[in-house]
């Protein structure tokens, strides 16, 4: 877990009623569907892609500003 996100569970924790915390933080019932999240999650990997050889649009120039 990245440390934003440790901070934004500490501060639902405090915020939130107890109740309501355990159930957004463990999920409802037999509390499966969290695991098979961070399990779902695991497998996929977004890819950032960097847009080239992409043509300015009309009214614009090639440096992407407004024309």
């Amino acid at each position: 877990m990245t440390p934003d996100a440790a901070r934004l569970r500490r501060r639902a924790r405090e915020l939130l009623p107890s109740e309501l915390y355990e159930y957004y933080a463990r999920g409802p019932g037999r509390e499966r569907t969290p695991p098979a999240n961070v399990k779902a999650r695991r497998r996929v990997w977004l890819a950032p892609r960097v847009l080239r050889d992409v043509p300015p649009l009309p009214g614009q120039l090639a440096t992407g500003q407004p024309g």
